[in-house]
C-alpha cells in the first residue's frame, strides 16, 4: 500500500509497544490490490505475533480523490462496487465479508477474550465507570 513501512518495521515497533501495559489494536484492510486470500488469512498469525489485544478489519474502499479508482482501472480483474468497495474476480464483496467474519472468529477466541479481560483488570480499566455516590444510596455520583 506504499505506506512507507513494512512488516519488519511494524514488528520492531510492536516489540517496543508490547513491553508496555497499553491495550494494542491492529487495523487491517482486506482485499488490497494483488492480495490473495492466503495472504489475507495471515492477519491472525501476524496479530498474535504482535501480541495485539484487538483487531479491526475493513475492506478496501474507493473514495473521491483516493486514487484507488485509477489503481483499479490499471489492474484487470478488480472492480468497484456501487458502495465503493473494491473486489476482484477471485474474491467478491460477499466473499470478503465472509472472510472478515472468519478472521474475527479465529482471532477472538475464549483465550483472547480472557487475555483482554486480564489486561483490563490489571490496568484497572473499570476506573472510567461512574463511582457510587455515598450520599445517594448507590446511585452514580456527579
Amino acid at each position: 500500500m506504499r505506506k512507507g513501512f513494512d512488516t519488519a518495521r511494524i514488528r520492531q515497533w510492536f516489540n517496543v509497544l508490547g513491553q508496555s501495559n497499553m491495550i494494542l489494536n491492529g487495523y487491517f484492510i482486506l482485499g488490497c490490490i494483488g492480495e490473495s486470500v492466503e495472504e489475507m488469512l495471515q492477519i491472525v498469525p501476524f496479530s498474535r505475533e504482535l501480541n495485539l489485544d484487538f483487531i479491526a478489519i475493513s475492506t478496501l474502499r474507493s473514495s473521491p480523490y483516493s486514487g484507488l479508482d485509477e489503481l483499479v482501472a490499471e489492474n484487470s480483474g478488480y472492480h468497484i462496487a456501487p458502495n465503493g468497495k473494491i473486489y476482484s474476480d477471485h474474491c467478491s464483496v460477499r466473499e470478503l465479508k465472509d472472510l472478515r467474519h472468519r478472521i474475527y472468529r479465529q482471532f477472538y477466541t475464549p483465550g483472547q477474550l480472557f487475555r483482554i479481560a486480564r489486561k483490563g483488570f490489571a490496568m484497572d480499566s473499570s476506573a472510567f465507570f461512574p463511582k457510587p455516590c455515598r450520599d445517594c444510596q448507590g446511585s452514580p455520583g456527579p
